[in-house]
């Protein structure tokens, strides 16, 4: 996600960052199915975060619908990196 600005005024922080309509969690909750053409793009979309996550070496580990954002235009941002971890250095070379 985009952040925007980061800082503090008058001893409060803050951090403004790109909005984000719903978690996928959520669209599935309120929406029921998704059409398969939409499904077939978040996925694709979210292997391809997870992709460019695992070549600069870094393991997500906590992939699941409420981990997925959705802009209001639908496009998927990956969140909820706080169990990630370095990979092995290997990782990278696994998707060449």
């Amino acid at each position: 996600m985009t952040v925007y600005e980061v800082g503090e005024e008058q001893g409060f922080y803050f951090i403004a960052m790109e909005y984000v309509a719903d978690s996928l969690a959520e669209a599935l909750k309120n929406k029921g199915r998704l059409d398969y053409r939409i499904v077939i793009d978040i996925v694709s979309q979210v292997a391809d975060g997870l992709h460019a996550a695992h070549l600069m070496d870094l393991i997500h580990q906590d992939i699941k619908p409420s981990n997925i954002l959705l802009t209001e235009n639908g496009k998927p941002k990956l969140s909820d990196f706080g169990l990630a971890r370095r990979g092995s250095g290997r990782i990278g070379r696994w998707f060449d």
